[in-house]
């Protein structure tokens, strides 16, 4: 006669099982989240080897905004994208259909931890410059890039494997193509804002993020770890001229925003 199990022994390996799945959980949760986390590395490490090869080419100063091209466009001939000059005027609304390109064409600019929804139909991007502008803001903060024809040179930054070149952004407006010329929604005066605010500002776990330096190596650091003053800009904090520096101010000279 073919033994049939009782219900106590089907109730006892149900159980078994329950507590194993409850054990190999959390390590898979945590193995995919790595995995994530290092094709977000993968990517910023991608752009930021595009970009040097950029620089090359441009006598060493980064990408503008000029005509309406965005920086992610000026880096397609470089990042196998090879966009056209037709499709890199075009506008981040509905960018898929007018330049008859795919999401999937542009992957290398999406975080997989980036569920923001974007206006107007825009690809996801994930990443951004850190701003730079020749303006008044430049005692505060001096990034890479800025606004239509502001840049930086490569060479001009002393300290490299501290100077933020890209970090991430999971905002709305942040797509594929655009050229907004809005400094601050590329600075770390923005991320302040959502912070304070108490919003989200990163999918990540532990509150950090990645941060790609100049050097071409990327941080995972939380905003307030980027905010750390590592260094004294000769010139800028005096007796008679005490900046606020570091978290909870818009003077970020010193920390990681700041390219000198």
């Amino acid at each position: 006669m073919q033994k049939r199990f009782t219900l106590i022994e089907i109730l006892v390996v149900v159980a078994i099982i329950g507590i194993l799945a409850s054990l190999l959980l959390p390590t898979l949760g945590s193995a995919r989240e790595k995995a994530r986390r290092a094709v977000c590395k993968s990517n910023l490490r991608q752009i930021g080897v595009a970009t040097v090869m950029y620089t090359s080419d441009n006598d060493g100063f980064y990408m503008t905004q000029l005509n309406d091209v965005s920086w992610d466009d000026k880096l397609s001939t470089y990042d196998s994208r090879n966009l056209t000059s037709i499709q890199m005027n075009k506008p981040e609304n509905n960018f898929g259909t007018v330049t008859g390109t795919s999401a999937d064409m542009h992957k290398l600019y999406t975080c997989p931890f980036d569920d923001v929804s974007r206006v107007g139909s825009r690809f996801t991007r994930s990443y951004t410059p850190n701003a730079y502008t020749t303006e008044g803001w430049a005692n505060i903060w001096r990034g890479i890039a800025g606004g239509e024809d502001e840049s930086r040179q490569i060479s001009s930054v002393s300290a490299p494997a501290k100077s933020i070149a890209f970090f991430e952004f999971q905002d709305q407006y942040n797509g594929v193509g655009g050229t907004d010329n809005n400094r601050n929604r590329h600075s770390a005066y923005m991320l302040a804002i959502v912070i304070n605010s108490g919003l989200e500002y990163t999918k990540h776990a532990y509150e950090s993020s990645n941060y790609l330096m100049i050097d071409g190596h990327v941080s995972f650091m939380t905003y307030r770890n980027s905010v750390d003053v590592h260094s004294q800009r000769t010139g800028y904090r005096t007796a008679s001229n005490p900046y606020s520096v570091g978290l909870g101010s818009n003077n970020l000279i010193g920390t990681y925003w700041d390219c000198n």
